[in-house]
């Protein structure tokens, strides 16, 4: 035990301990340790660095004084193992801006996350907010007008919690000719970045939170995001948007709540899927376009899970943009209901045909493996007869996979319509749905449950006709109230010979004017 008489020697000479204990270093000098049996001993020092308040580096969070400095200054020193702490209050970030490396306009920020490990920033809930200034992105001048609040590369064990983002798009927006994307934090290349109870506001740019790269082991939970992109009002020249954006792996987005108020105005996704092994679970996303969207650009990914989804009032609900291999997704137990938002139609999972040649490269282009579609409520209640551009699910390209146990009802247009392309489709089943009301458009154009359409050529890849063989279409219940003049329960068509293999046995169909239609010749083998 150290007396109070001891001599400790400074810099400056001798001072006793109770002179030393009032220094910067004096915190070093005094013991700490939990009760219980274990437990390690440390300096009190380290034991408070452990835990920083903003406010101990000169935040004010009054909404009026600058807070960067004093963010980044808490930041490096919990840096390694602590917790940043935001009281109650708003804090401006603005001022300081670090330009980016390399000059990558993406990478341009204002607090800099880099190498930081195992840091923490927890809030006091919607009454600790981190806001940016107002007009302060209309000054940039880089090309793009660009700067996020938080930005890190090879980031370790970064945390947000319980605080309150707003990115303040409506005094921020978009300028004519530039891309915006001040995001609320992006990182690069990390391992384990987790957002929980958190709320992010307002952004004009084209995302919230976004892990690119090769990173891994993310969770993003019970946080809130609302209005985005075209959502603020003003904000026209934004040209795409989401909330969320995940290039990593091993990443699981969970219970969250994600809308666009106005609706989505042009792309405006809630969840971008870019990594394997990553799931969806819980969330409810409204009014969004898609809800979903599952992407193996820039790279092949495989075992998703998309479960127990509601997408409300959604333009599309879960989409898939295949670049490189895409394969073992599940989307089950979600509702999904569609709202025709645009003249582009409206769809509750789709992977859509592309416009242009078909090649590996083509966004909906090549084959999706694997793919199980299950116990889904796919609906619209919303989208006008007078159109025919609504589907259930649309989808092409698929290999080894199942729709089942779904119940859609309510398109103007089919339920299940499965195409063509020159990858082909094989050994997918279509069975125990339950198909209603789909196909009641006044158009006279696409009056049906389910469309087999293996038409069509291309030219990148050459194919001068498409193929598929070994389809099931089984047990599904197709219903309508009253009989539609031209309808078909179940229309195929395809070229002769392009088609092996298929399937049609035990549905249930009422009330459609033919059970079968078609307009090309096809065979096929079916039974009551």
């Amino acid at each position: 035990m150290i007396q109070e008489d001891v001599e400790l020697r400074g810099l400056n000479g001798k001072m006793n301990r109770r002179d030393f204990l009032a220094t910067a270093t004096g915190a070093a000098l005094v013991g700490y340790s939990r009760r219980g049996a274990g437990a390690v001993a440390k300096s009190n020092q380290l034991k408070f660095r452990r835990s920083v308040s903003i406010k101990d580096f000169g935040a004010v969070g009054n909404g009026i004084a600058d807070d960067t400095a004093a963010i980044q200054a808490a930041i490096n020193a919990a840096n390694g193992g602590g917790t940043v702490y935001f009281p109650a209050g708003t804090y401006l970030v603005g001022n300081v801006l670090t330009l980016p490396r390399g000059g990558a306009y993406l990478d341009q920020y204002m607090i800099d996350l880099s190498s930081v490990s195992n840091v923490m920033l927890r809030g006091a809930g919607d009454d600790s907010v981190i806001k940016i200034k107002d007009h302060f992105l209309d000054g940039l001048v880089d090309l793009r007008s660009n700067a996020h609040i938080f930005y890190g590369e090879n980031s370790k064990g970064i945390s947000l919690d319980k605080l309150r983002f707003d990115l303040n798009g409506k005094s921020n927006l978009t300028p004519v000719g530039k891309i915006r994307n001040a995001f609320a934090i992006k990182l690069k290349n990390g391992d384990g970045f987790s957002a929980s109870d958190c709320s992010f506001y307002n952004s004009g740019g084209r995302n919230v939170i976004v892990l690119g790269g090769a990173g891994f082991n993310a969770s993003v939970e019970r946080c809130r995001f609302y209005n985005g992109g075209r959502g603020i009002a003003g904000n026209v020249n934004n040209t795409d948007f989401s909330f969320i954006y995940s290039e990593w792996t091993d990443s699981k987005f969970i219970d969250n709540y994600i809308v666009q108020k106005n609706g989505p105005g042009g792309w405006s996704g809630g969840i971008e899927l870019h990594g394997s092994r990553s799931s969806a679970i819980g969330n409810t996303i409204i009014n969004c376009e898609p809800a979903i969207y599952i992407a193996s650009a820039p790279n092949a990914i495989e075992d998703i899970a998309i479960e127990n989804n509601a997408m409300l009032d959604c333009n599309r609900g879960v989409v898939f943009w295949r670049s490189g291999i895409l394969k073992n997704v599940s989307v089950v137990k979600n509702r999904i209901s569609i709202r025709r938002w645009w003249d582009h139609g409206a769809f509750g999972i789709c992977n859509s045909a592309p416009s242009r040649a078909w090649n590996e490269k083509t966004a909906h282009a090549g084959i999706v493996e694997g793919l199980i579609i299950k116990d889904n409520v796919i609906e619209d209640n919303q989208s006008a007869l007078d159109v025919d551009d609504c589907y259930g699910i649309y989808l092409g390209s698929l290999v080894n996979s199942e729709i089942s146990g779904n119940t859609i009802s309510n398109m103007n247009s089919f339920g299940i319509y499965l195409f063509g392309s020159p990858f082909g489709m094989s050994s997918v089943r279509v069975v125990n749905n339950t198909i209603y009301n789909c196909g009641r458009n006044t158009t006279g154009k696409g009056r049906g449950a389910i469309y087999l359409n293996f038409n069509g050529t291309s030219v990148a890849p050459f194919a001068t006709n498409f193929f598929a063989k070994n389809i099931e279409i089984l047990n599904n219940k197709i219903m309508q109230d009253s009989a539609i003049d031209g309808s078909s329960a179940i229309k195929l068509s395809w070229p002769t010979g392009s088609v092996s293999n298929l399937e049609i046995k035990g549905n249930f169909i009422k009330n459609y004017a033919r059970s079968l239609g078609g307009d090309r010749g096809y065979e096929y083998r079916i039974e009551k």
